[in-house]
């Protein structure tokens, strides 16, 4: 990876995850003229009962991130069930994407220390100040991300709010909660009748409710897992 790659893995990152602070112009993928591309290995699947998402470059929020930084991103991706074994068949081809967008902690410190991962101390340090607060405020974070010759390979998925502890959230639309005379719900009983609300406007081509159930669970006390 050369260094202009390093610099717009750096701004992506930046962009794209809520726990960093901006400390680049956001056009700067496209300082040296014209669309720069990076690579990333990921792994996707692909919400269920829905066709023309395969990748996350299909995704809105990447597809505008993408504009915004004037890069353009090659996703490498491949299923859940094989992503280990496809991460290994990655890395003993010396052929790496530019970064990982999923890997497990261990073998992070593992292929970092083989030097096949660069470490992300001095991007960090330097340009990522809301990770670098949240590290300083949870010494319990930095021991997680830090390996034992004391270099970071990976950057986490921070869970401490409480509120953040499903992986995707809960999106709903204002407008039409707006339109029905309600309030954004806060609890249970309110997301109940918001949707009760929503189906019994019987609106065409609206449904009050597409995804995974399973968020509901944090309001019951209850983790993944039990």
């Amino acid at each position: 990876m050369n260094k202009k790659s390093i610099l717009l893995v750096c701004l992506i990152l930046t962009a794209a995850l809520t726990v960093f602070g901006g400390g680049q112009n956001q056009t700067a993928g496209g300082a040296a003229g014209g669309i720069e591309t990076v690579t990333a290995f990921s792994v996707f699947t692909p919400p269920p009962g829905i066709s023309d998402i395969d990748t996350y470059g299909d995704h809105l929020a990447w597809q505008i991130l993408q504009r915004r930084l004037n890069v353009n991103i090659e996703f490498q991706t491949v299923p859940a069930h094989d992503w280990q074994a496809q991460l290994g068949l990655v890395m003993a081809s010396g052929d790496l994407p530019d970064f990982f967008l999923r890997i497990n902690p261990m073998l992070a410190e593992l292929y970092g220390r083989q030097g096949a991962l660069m470490p992300l101390n001095d991007l960090i340090n330097t340009r990522m100040p809301n990770l670098r607060q949240t590290m300083n405020e949870h010494r319990a974070v930095t021991g997680a991300m830090t390996s034992a010759d004391g270099m970071i390979f990976f950057v986490p998925r921070l869970l401490i709010d409480l509120r953040l502890r499903h992986y995707c959230g809960l999106m709903i639309r204002e407008d039409w909660v707006r339109d029905l005379g309600m309030q954004i719900p806060s609890t249970t009983d309110d997301f109940h009748n918001v949707l009760r609300a929503m189906r019994n406007a019987g609106t065409t081509n609206q449904a009050p409710f597409v995804g995974d159930f399973r968020f509901l669970i944090w309001a019951y006390g209850v983790a993944p897992g039990g």
